[in-house]
């Protein structure tokens, strides 16, 4: 699951009330870009039924996972639902334990460099800086370079305009929000021509890393 974040480098986040149907039409959407993983907010309609259908789906072409996540109950009933992965915007032992348990990767938000070498020093491997808008990058570019077996994703207000500086600070991936907006008719070929250019623009800040 690190390696299919890392080698998709978005992570499209949906948070919408749609039907499940029109969600599906979004899943269909982003696979076709491609992007391979994405995260359903709990703040959805039906966000699990949506989990359960995009890995019915889609099987192992696309990762899918559910944040950001503020309970141990939303975390049951994600993995329950097929979640693959899941984020909360702080860490949580009992969300730990029960993703350890259930094979589930989680990635627990953190705000500094400190706090995450002291989750690494616990055994996770992965983190999320949330928000990262409000985080100096120099915490993110401290803790790729002295802790490199941890993986960080950087989720809030990333977007087109400051991807490469995510990218030159250490990030292996980010999570994107909004791109799709929560309009009531998706625009599915609109929607693949800006995560193909979101993609586009990812590649090429790895490149010049």
């Amino acid at each position: 699951m690190l390696q299919q974040i890392k080698q998709s480098g978005i992570i499209a986040a949906i948070r919408c009330r749609a039907p499940l149907d029109l969600m599906l039409e979004v899943g269909d959407a982003l696979h076709a870009t491609p992007i391979t993983a994405v995260m359903i907010s709990p703040g959805s309609r039906q966000p699990w039924a949506i989990v359960a259908e995009l890995r019915h789906r889609y099987g192992a072409s696309m990762l899918v996972g559910a944040g950001q996540l503020a309970a141990t109950d939303q975390a049951v009933a994600a993995i329950d639902a097929g979640a693959q992965f899941v984020m909360s915007s702080h860490y949580g032992a009992e969300i730990d334990h029960l993703c350890r348990r259930r094979s589930a990767l989680y990635l627990p938000g953190v705000r500094t460099a400190r706090a995450a070498r002291q989750l690494l020093a616990i055994g996770v491997r992965a983190v999320n800086f949330f928000p990262a808008h409000c985080l100096e990058r120099e915490e993110l570019l401290q803790i790729s370079q002295s802790e490199t077996q941890l993986c960080v994703v950087a989720t809030g207000g990333v977007a087109g305009q400051n991807l490469r500086a995510y990218a030159q600070a250490g990030a292996a991936a980010v999570v994107v929000r909004g791109v799709l907006g929560a309009a009531a008719h998706w625009r599915m070929r609109a929607a693949i021509v800006e995560m193909r250019r979101l993609r586009a623009l990812w590649a090429t800040a790895q490149l010049e890393e």
